[in-house]
């Protein structure tokens, strides 16, 4: 179908809708600040990739109020209707509209092609968004240069004090926390807050679940979506393996991360080793998944097998889903990974009987765990509470880090 007057005139409806209930989201994440700083004098094309419900379209609605001749639209939207990206873009532009904010791209097949055509001809600003990050880098590798990435996680532990309570807190680094000094001063800024970690793994780690008394419901919703849609669109998950996948993701959230292999997944989902794989890397490519390399005792990579996390608050939300007891122990190990970043850690895997440290970040070696949990040959605990102590950092220091 052609793009014309009746389906602008709807679709220019429905973006000032959505730009005017954004107007009432004062509060904003800090990815909304690096672009606001950035597109107005970019030439290249922004893309925004993150999970689904990680706020990506919030981000990009507050971002359009921002610019004048400014419309919203998701590819949703347009293929309800059977119009292209190219031909909304250039109808866009001869009605005066050139700053372009396109959402949750992927879900239209021919979306690079058409993007780089629409670009070439110039004349507008492009930003779009999609639910893979590695997805869009694939797809778009016909856009060359013409894009910038950004990837946004789910809500850090400062960004929901932030939104939920208005409590503003400082962004730190890792070395900020290993000075002990530096550590001291935070653990006194926080301390009024640090109880409230639990509550973020429990329900907060996605913005939408600041507004929910329940929001139980809705994460079921989102992880649906994202299997049955998401992962569909990543092309290598059939109907056949949606049942499959539901049951990895179980048998992950009821599991402690030390006694996870390719092979207990295997055995307790019934599939070949193929199959296994398969699904974590597309859960992984998606972001549901944390998948985490191993290192051994001489610092050398070892085999290929990751250590599997799930992204906060997914462990929470799949275990009361199968009304089984939340792992504590993955919990703390979650917030710490996610915080710090799964591509940004190593952890120590060695032979069973030997009792060692969890994580290796740049040069330090932290291990994870509860008020009482040693050293285990590491230089940092990671533990519960606010230990005021040279060889224990609070947990919730690390949700400080974005």
């Amino acid at each position: 179908m052609e793009m014309n007057e009746a389906i602008f005139s709807e679709l220019f409806a429905i973006s000032e809708r959505a730009k005017e209930r954004a107007k009432k989201r004062e509060k904003k994440r800090s990815m909304y600040f690096e672009l606001e700083a950035q597109l107005p004098k970019s030439k290249a094309m922004h893309c925004i990739a993150g999970l689904r419900g990680v706020g990506k379209t919030v981000v990009m609605l507050q971002l359009a109020n921002l610019f004048e001749n400014s419309i919203y639209t998701s590819s949703e939207e347009l293929l309800l209707r059977s119009v292209s990206f190219y031909d909304f873009i250039n109808y866009c532009k001869k009605k005066g509209f050139v700053n372009i904010f396109l959402d949750e791209v992927h879900l239209y097949s021919n979306w690079p092609l058409e993007l780089k055509a629409a670009f070439d001809e110039e004349g507008a600003k492009i930003t779009f968004s999609g639910s893979s990050a590695l997805a869009l880098r694939e797809g778009s590798a016909d856009l060359s240069r013409r894009v910038v990435f950004h990837f946004l996680p789910p809500l850090s532990f400062r960004e929901y004090l932030l939104l939920k309570y208005n409590v503003v807190l400082p962004k730190v680094s890792v070395e900020d926390l290993v000075d002990f000094d530096k550590r001291k001063a935070l653990i006194t800024a926080i301390a009024p807050y640090a109880n409230r970690v639990d509550d973020y793994l429990a329900y907060g780690a996605l913005p939408f679940s600041l507004e929910e008394e329940n929001s139980q419901p809705l994460y079921e919703g989102i992880l649906s979506k994202i299997v049955r849609l998401d992962l569909a669109h990543l092309k290598k998950i059939d109907v056949n393996h949606v049942e499959s996948v539901y049951k990895l993701l179980g048998f992950i959230a009821t599991s402690s991360p030390d006694k996870i292999s390719y092979n207990s997944i295997a055995n307790a989902l019934n599939k070949n080793m193929y199959v296994v794989m398969e699904i974590i890397r597309l859960l992984n490519e998606i972001g549901l998944l944390m998948c985490i390399l191993s290192k051994g005792g001489s610092g050398k990579t070892t085999r290929k097998e990751y250590k599997l996390l799930l992204l906060p608050p997914f462990r929470s939300v799949i275990s009361r889903l199968r009304s089984a007891e939340v792992q504590k122990g993955a919990l703390r190990e979650e917030f710490f990974v996610n915080h710090v970043g799964a591509g940004n850690v190593k952890y120590i895997k060695t032979d069973r009987k030997r009792r060692t440290p969890d994580y290796v970040y740049k040069n330090w070696v932290f291990e994870v765990g509860g008020m009482t949990k040693d050293k285990k040959g590491g230089d940092y605990v990671v533990a519960d509470g606010l230990p005021i102590d040279v060889e224990k950092i609070p947990l919730a220091l690390f949700g400080l880090l974005y």
